[in-house]
């Protein structure tokens, strides 16, 4: 695979793309298994996918992976035997986080950098400083590699220059097409009220899209107060990020263990569930941008079997996206 060939060389930035669930954490797994020594950092922009990896993880006792800070503090640690590190973006990015990558750096312990979900740079910078601070990664000469499904074409030098890499310098690695066939995709509009959507998307989750066992479903929504009359309206947990982390934390482990079960969540969900049965996925309201709604609606048929994205909206939402900062970004290396 070129992907992994690309990853276990190291010598080159590199983005890559693939369909949602196309094998991408393979590009942090694999290298410890297949080389004797050597760190991978792994850049984590969601909570809820860091908490998903943490899971799989513990399905490969072989190798030692830890993450910053929470595995370190008040203990010593032989540096060296370690394989794969994680850190949330914000810890990535700061003083203290910059400092302990700068040390495996120069101790030459660090073969790879992931940023996973690298998308998450262009789509929540304007809200997300710490996205933006990611580009103290490029000062370090140690090749990075960019983990994403919703990339296009011509963002590619954008987000190149968003992380301080030199777009010429940027190689990709991009699947013939991130298409999902087995997901059959229905987008229709609801001429109502706010109510009327909550009582509709209700209906589809007891009626047409009842779950079947073994089978669980998602629901999306872009307003955290509509999230929540939704979750009292069906009983089902709510996940947003305006929650305690122990909170979120316990309503996405009763989902994984639940059968037959729905979850209810705005964006921060929406890449960070990783399961094979997720039947359906719905919509209640249109989501802010497109990339977004690709990755939230990949959640479903990650197996591979038949599986629907439903989206059911009042009004379209209009997103305006935030002004880019001056001189950050040379025009002739965009096309937007």
């Amino acid at each position: 695979m070129e992907m992994v060939q690309a990853v276990c060389e190291a010598k080159h930035h590199t983005a890559i793309v693939l369909a949602t669930g196309g094998g991408k954490s393979l590009s942090y797994i694999l290298p410890p298994l297949l080389e004797p020594t050597g760190i991978t950092l792994v850049i984590i922009p969601l909570v809820a996918l860091l908490s998903d990896i943490r899971g799989r993880m513990r399905s490969f006792p072989s190798i030692k992976w830890s993450c910053w800070p929470n595995d370190f503090n008040g203990s010593s640690r032989d540096m060296a035997s370690e394989r794969i590190i994680f850190f949330q973006v914000e810890h990535a990015s700061s003083r203290n986080g910059a400092a302990f990558i700068s040390q495996l750096v120069a101790a030459k312990l660090v073969k790879r950098v992931i940023i996973d979900e690298a998308h998450q740079v262009l789509t929540a910078s304007h809200y997300r400083q710490s996205m933006n601070d990611l580009s103290l990664l490029s000062q370090f000469p140690v090749p990075i590699f960019l983990l994403t499904a919703t990339l296009a074409p011509h963002s590619q030098n954008e987000l190149a220059v968003y992380l301080g890499i030199p777009p010429p310098s940027l190689h990709t690695i991009r699947a013939p097409s991130t298409v999902r066939d087995n997901i059959h995709i229905e987008v229709n509009h609801l001429a109502g009220s706010k109510q009327d959507l909550l009582m509709e998307v209700t209906s589809l989750m007891n009626g047409r899209f009842k779950l079947t066992p073994g089978k669980r479903g998602l629901v999306f929504i872009p307003s955290v107060q509509t999230g929540r009359d939704l979750s009292k309206l069906t009983g089902w947990d709510f996940y947003t990020a305006q929650d305690d982390p122990i909170v979120r934390e316990g309503y996405l482990q009763k989902f994984k263990a639940s059968d037959a079960s729905w979850l209810l969540g705005t964006c921060g969900l929406g890449q960070g569930v990783d399961l094979s049965n997720i039947s359906t996925v719905i919509h209640c309201g249109s989501p802010f941008d497109f990339t977004g709604y690709v990755q939230e609606m990949g959640r479903a048929g990650r197996d591979g079997s038949p599986a629907t994205a439903f989206m059911l909206y009042t009004s379209p939402r209009i997103h305006k996206r935030a002004q880019w900062n001056i001189g950050r970004v040379p025009p002739d290396l965009l096309d937007i």
